[in-house]
């Protein structure tokens, strides 16, 4: 499930005329995801949202603090992730 977003068409899909009408559904998604017990899911969505850090650079580090918050107990290495994630440094 990592790549998930890879394969949407999360990556070049803002770019694209009319996309605004998704931007808070996609938005809602990942955030939803990012509760999921789920390591791996969440690590994905931290990574969809990493790609999307540049075009929305208020709203995804503000989901990813606010799942900081909610999660204290991360692993060393998703906290890290999720730092990554939140300025946009995701491969």
């Amino acid at each position: 499930c990592y790549m998930l977003w890879e394969m949407s068409g999360l990556t070049w899909m803002p770019k694209q005329p009319g996309f605004d009408f998704l931007a808070d559904p996609v938005l809602e998604v990942l955030a939803f995801v990012l509760r999921s017990p789920n390591e791996a899911c969440v690590e994905s969505a931290l990574h969809g949202l990493g790609h999307l850090q540049h075009h929305f650079p208020d709203r995804v580090p503000a989901l990813i603090d606010s799942f900081l918050k909610d999660r204290p107990n991360l692993s060393p290495e998703l906290y890290a992730y999720a730092g990554h994630a939140s300025r946009g440094r995701v491969l």
